[in-house]
């Protein structure tokens, strides 16, 4: 994004959900000590499900099967897009949050997300 600008940042964050332990998988992000689904920015090249897999990718290592999408979000001058998305190889390693932690549905409500996000916790917790 850049400052003063009017444009629109495309962004998505995967949805990671483990079925067996009905849990998510989020990040705490360092530079604003808050929780967000992992992800990033969609380059111009790319779409979003590609830069979904890239992302989680560079975030925490693994590959993901990128499913049905979650919420279209418009915050300030963001847009996020977030996918549900299966772990097909690898597990979750820490090298760009501060922590990674999976989250019971019921408690989602109980961590401090990033704005963009909060409204797929509240779609999330939801679910029947």
């Amino acid at each position: 994004m850049i400052l003063g600008s009017d444009k629109m940042q495309l962004v998505v964050g995967a949805v990671i959900y483990n079925s067996d332990t009905d849990r998510f998988l989020c990040g705490k992000r360092y530079k604003y000590n808050k929780w967000e689904f992992i992800g990033g920015k969609v380059e111009e090249d790319e779409t979003p499900e590609e830069a979904l897999r890239r992302e989680v990718i560079e975030e925490i290592g693994c590959e993901v099967k990128v499913g049905d999408m979650v919420k279209d979000v418009q915050h300030d001058n963001i847009r996020l897009l977030t996918y549900m998305c299966d772990i097909e190889l690898g597990k979750p390693v820490l090298y760009e949050h501060e922590a990674l932690a999976w989250i019971k549905r019921d408690e989602l409500w109980m961590y401090d997300f990033l704005e963009a996000d909060i409204p797929t916790v509240r779609e999330l917790m939801e679910w029947v």
